[in-house]
Parts: C-alpha cells; sequence; structure tokens
C-alpha cells in the first residue's frame, strides 16, 4: 500500500480550520495535505480499542449529566456534516461528538 492517496475531492475538517485560525498550528501546507491526501494517522503501536472504550465512557458520562439538566443531546454521527464550497472544489466537513440543545437556553 501507498504511504498515502490523492483523494476525489479535498476536505477539510473543521478541527484543523480552528487550529489553524487560533495560531495552535503555524504549517498551512500540513492542512492543505490532509485535505488532499489520505494517509496512516496513528502510529502503530497505538491502542485503538482502549481508546475508543475510554472515549465512549466519557462520552456516555457527559450525555447522562446533560440530559439530567434537561438538555436534548445529539451523538457523533447524528451531527455530522459536510458543506461544499461554491466552486464544489473543497468541502468543509466536521463531527461534533456531542450537541446538546435545549429550549430558552443561550
Amino acid at each position: 500500500m501507498a504511504p498515502y492517496e490523492s483523494k476525489a475531492m479535498p476536505s477539510v475538517w473543521l478541527t484543523w480550520l480552528a487550529k489553524l485560525m487560533a495560531d495552535e498550528l503555524q504549517c498551512q501546507r500540513s492542512a492543505w495535505f490532509r485535505s488532499h491526501y489520505t494517509y496512516e494517522k496513528l502510529p502503530s503501536n497505538f491502542d485503538s480499542a482502549k481508546w475508543s472504550a475510554r472515549h465512549r465512557e466519557l462520552l456516555h458520562q457527559r450525555m447522562t449529566c446533560l440530559k439530567a439538566e434537561g438538555w436534548e443531546v445529539f451523538v457523533e454521527g447524528e451531527n455530522w456534516f459536510e458543506v461544499p464550497g461554491r466552486q464544489h472544489a473543497v468541502k468543509v466537513a466536521g463531527k461534533p461528538d456531542l450537541v446538546a440543545i435545549r429550549e430558552g437556553a443561550a
């Protein structure tokens, strides 16, 4: 397998844009590269099962608290969005872990 493959349509995740705008990420080319290519993102020794289990546990705890406070909660896949650019040459995408909505909340 090649170390990276070209994407049919570039996609930029909001987390990348936020880091660039907050000056947490100084290399604009890295965001460009990630938007144009797919590649192995994690080290081979990364324990994704352990990370996923902990992530699910934390998500469930937060969701339970929010629901107890009267919030309507939407989780991960329900929150996924993709916005194509005007020329359809690039799209902006995101998938917040949790979105909580409550009537009257500012």
